[in-house]
């Protein structure tokens, strides 16, 4: 009792002593998922050898042994850590690279090690979870992923006992077996398996061993026609190569496409907006031109006109011809350059009794008149200029949009007709891809191995 006290406390202070290393980088931040493998290594490590110090076992054997079982310990846990977030990530768009799928398997054959001994009349639990899962990956990635599944399963079922070495074949060839005939979905996958697992029983079994291993496999059919296609469907989405996956990975490719369309078509409003926002202060210009004319008379009128005993009758009952000499002055000015008294109307010249006045202040005025106006037509032939070249702008994103979104239209039917028609005349297509179907307009791109062989492709 004494010595069994004391390798429990021995145990317990393994682990506290991990545990209290764990805290530690806690509290420095320095924590990370991959520290776990370094913190059970020596969890095992130091827990071993306090037992073995304290039951009188230390010797160089057993340290080497805890040094072992320590090492493998920590690589199991590397495998979990590679598959656990598997299982916990929520990435929608991710298919599983090889190793995943391997370090997954291996974590769910672990936890059937956990049923390893139950049994219901001889029954036993372990296999037939364990040809269930073969079952489920090879109906979903077929012959490939069946074997491997089997053959992952079985070793890893067998370390924890060793009378089932024989299953690492049985289901190995199984799940191949079984993938192998996937297309013609569950119940040749479950036909296939049931015959691989039954020919082995037959070679290396006895008949109470072939009866007993055909009810297991008949219990793990079973488990598996009543699976839900929704889990079946949810694992091929992330095996590489199954047409779950191609399909998944095309509707992410199509949304992602979706959104580029629109955010470039709003990129081309947007230009039109800018271009449109200059051509209306443009038009708005074009209204203050007109009245520049009207601001010119005006200003001349007050410098030459304010003090004149005449002003009254020039620009009150005779307004509108007075208007019209003025306007007739400006054009003859703006066409001249300059206005000479010659220049000045008659009707003005026998009325106004301040011409050579009025004449000099146009000539003033309309100087720095003009260069204004110039200036300011320069402007709108600027504005003009960018509102094009913002439309122009426009026009090209949304036709590039449009070719964005008819590259995304797929031609499945008509590709797999091309590539008949071609094979027919004895031609070895790579890959074919439709960009476009219209008339006058038709794009295909087919791609086809070199004569070299050297994975070059002629298109």
């Amino acid at each position: 009792a004494t010595q069994s006290w004391g390798i429990a406390g021995a145990n317990f202070a393994g682990m506290a002593l991990a545990i209290i290393a764990l805290k530690g980088l806690e509290r420095r931040k320095k924590l990370e998922l991959n520290h776990s493998p370094i913190l059970v290594l020596l969890a095992v490590l130091l827990s071993r050898t306090a037992i073995d110090y304290v039951s009188g076992k230390m010797t160089a054997y057993n340290l080497l042994m805890n040094g072992v079982e320590g090492i493998l310990a920590m690589i199991l846990t590397f495998i979990f850590i590679q598959s656990i977030p598997i299982i916990t990530s929520r990435r929608i768009h991710h298919k599983w690279r090889t190793e995943e799928i391997i370090c997954l398997i291996i974590l769910l054959a672990s936890i059937l090690t956990g049923t390893v001994g139950w049994s219901i009349k001889d029954i036993s639990i372990e296999n037939i979870l364990s040809r269930y899962l073969v079952l489920l990956f090879a109906a979903v990635g077929g012959g490939t992923i069946g074997a491997s599944v089997g053959i992952i399963t079985g070793m890893v079922l067998s370390l924890s006992n060793l009378a089932s070495v024989y299953q690492i074949s049985l289901l190995g060839f199984s799940g191949l077996l079984g993938g192998l005939l996937k297309e013609g979905r569950r119940w040749s996958v479950a036909f296939g398996f049931l015959i691989g697992s039954s020919i082995l029983t037959v070679y290396a079994g006895e008949q109470r061993e072939m009866i007993q291993s055909f009810i297991e496999t008949l219990c793990a059919v079973f488990l598996f026609l009543i699976t839900p296609r929704k889990l079946k469907g949810e694992i091929a989405k992330y095996i590489p190569g199954t047409s779950e996956n191609s399909e998944t990975h095309h509707q992410y490719l199509m949304h992602m496409r979706e959104l580029t369309v629109s955010k470039m078509e709003q990129f081309s409003k947007l230009f039109v907006k800018l271009s449109e926002s200059f051509l209306f202060h443009d038009n708005e210009e074009k209204i203050k031109q007109g009245g520049q004319v009207e601001e010119f008379i005006s200003l001349v009128s007050k410098q030459s006109c304010m003090r004149c005993w005449k002003k009254d009758q020039c620009w009150e009952r005779d307004l509108d011809k007075t208007y019209a000499s003025f306007s007739e002055m400006i054009n003859r000015i703006e066409k001249n350059g300059d206005l000479a008294e010659e220049d000045l109307p008659v009707d003005f010249r026998r009325k106004c009794v301040k011409q050579e006045l009025v004449r000099r202040n146009i000539n003033q005025e309309h100087e720095q008149w003009y260069n204004q106006l110039r200036l300011k037509r320069q402007i709108y032939e600027s504005k003009r200029l960018v509102a094009a070249q913002l439309a122009g702008i426009s026009r090209v994103i949304h036709n590039f949009s449009d070719e964005v979104n008819k590259e995304g239209t797929h031609h499945f039917e008509q590709e797999q007709q091309i590539v008949f028609l071609l094979e027919g005349l004895g031609l070895s297509i790579r890959n074919i891809d439709i960009l476009n179907l219209e008339e006058g307009a038709v794009d295909i791109e087919i791609s086809q191995p070199s004569f070299y062989g050297r994975e070059e492709c002629e298109k």
